[in-house]
């Protein structure tokens, strides 16, 4: 049988990202400033480097669906925050506010969601592709979160505000 409820695929990436947004949230707010600089071995990437980088994603994405169809660029290496990126609070703000841009860059997107196609080196990412990837992308960085967080002792699940 047939279902009768309509499907949004806009609005379901858009719930989506809304839920990655929240458990990363949760991962951030479990960790202290201190910890979200931690590296290990003075090479790998830091909490604050991963957010930094989430924002650069929500902004630099925004900006293409908002243009129309144009071509993306690859990375040139990892990502790192400047050190005045370093604070837990003016990151989290900063974070939240690309990440709403971008929604709402993608509620008013006036071409062909599911069809338009935008040239990248990895293959071509629709705006559904892009925000799909947003989704992906949060939930990698959430992994690495709590990757920080177990090396440090903190083996918490912080998803579940009873599981604090």
């Amino acid at each position: 049988m047939a279902s009768s409820t309509s499907f949004d695929p806009c609005e379901d990436v858009i719930q989506r990202i809304s839920f990655a947004r929240q458990l990363f949230g949760a991962d951030v707010q479990a960790m202290s400033p201190e910890l979200l600089s931690a590296t290990h071995g003075g090479e790998t990437r830091c909490g604050y480097d991963f957010m930094y980088e989430l924002v650069g994603f929500f902004d630099s994405f925004g900006k293409l669906l908002a243009q129309g169809p144009t071509s993306i660029e690859g990375p040139s290496g990892w990502v790192r925050a400047p050190k005045e990126f370093h604070d837990k609070e003016s990151a989290i703000r900063a974070l939240d506010a690309k990440a709403d841009s971008f929604v709402g860059i993608l509620q008013n997107y006036s071409g062909d969601f599911i069809a338009d196609e935008f040239p990248s080196p990895v293959g071509p990412f629709t705006p559904l592709g892009m925000a799909n990837l947003a989704v992906w992308h949060m939930m990698y960085h959430s992994g690495q979160l709590n990757y920080i967080q177990t090396i440090h002792g903190d083996a918490g699940f912080h998803w579940m505000p009873e599981a604090q």
